[in-house]
């Protein structure tokens, strides 16, 4: 049976540790200052969006 380039050498070399722990590593908290600010951004992102299309359709009408 003809393997892909690196074959079974290649697998067996992958570190299933490291890949564990840069999972659990990826868990970091989040700033709560940051938090807020996007949530903050988002909100006032939105509603500048919906405020956009209800002039729109305001207009049109």
């Amino acid at each position: 049976m003809i393997l892909a380039i690196g074959g079974d050498e290649m697998i067996n070399n992958i570190d299933y540790t490291k890949l564990a722990m840069a999972y659990q590593s990826d868990k970091a908290e989040i700033d709560p200052t940051l938090r807020s600010q996007v949530w903050g951004s988002l909100l006032v992102g939105l509603s500048a969006f919906w405020c956009i299309v209800a002039l729109f359709i305001w207009i049109i009408s």
